[in-house]
């Protein structure tokens, strides 16, 4: 006598195609453990936060049609900012003007505070400038890095200080800061004490 076989049966779940659990349980292993954990068959929608928090501390905000955003539809917060404000490009780096595009460009924090996405606090680097910048900045207060603002251009007192226009050490630049002169001044005001030194030290690394 031939022995009679069961009926492989599938899940009854609408668009399931898998395989039963067990002939006398109606639905596949995935439904089944969904149901156990949230008592229903459908998929419960996770609702997206709109803003989180990068593990390297970078800002991401849920902005699904920007055309940066990535496939999880966030974009980092700096580089949704910068793209508003400088726009499409092609854009130069501001520290060696080299040709940069938003698929190469690194949007570069000035006061090095990853949450700082102020306009203002935000510049457009290559990815060399923004790797090998100096970090040092010299002028702080209570522990936080102040950006130098000249001509809408801003800079640390490191990097205004190789500026070709700048006669004085980054030094004399934070010393003259404190005392309350404006940025300006701070930068571009000549001193006899440094001019020949400075000048000559300039001089002496362009030789180079």
């Amino acid at each position: 006598m031939a022995l009679k076989r069961n009926k492989i049966k599938y899940c009854t779940i609408s668009g399931c195609s898998k395989k039963a659990r067990s002939n006398s349980i109606g639905v596949c292993e995935m439904h089944y453990y969904r149901f156990r954990r949230n008592g229903r068959y459908d998929l419960i929608a996770r609702k997206k936060k709109e803003f989180i928090v990068h593990s390297e501390g970078y800002i991401l905000h849920l902005n699904p049609d920007h055309i940066l955003s990535e496939k999880r539809g966030y974009i980092y917060q700096h580089r949704e900012v910068a793209y508003s404000k400088y726009g499409d490009g092609p854009h130069n780096c501001e520290l060696c003007n080299k040709n940069i595009t938003w698929s190469t460009l690194h949007v570069d924090h000035i006061d090095n505070a990853r949450t700082n996405n102020a306009p203002e606090n935000l510049r457009l680097l290559c990815q060399r400038c923004n790797t090998h910048r100096k970090k040092r900045t010299i002028y702080q207060r209570n522990g936080r890095t102040i950006p130098i603002k000249i001509g809408g251009i801003i800079k640390s007192s490191v990097e205004w200080a190789e500026n070709d226009g700048c006669q004085v050490s980054r030094g004399t630049i934070i010393r003259r800061l404190k005392s309350g002169m404006s940025p300006k001044e701070a930068v571009f005001k000549e001193t006899r004490n440094h001019i020949s030194w400075t000048k000559k030290h300039k001089d002496i690394n362009r030789e180079r």
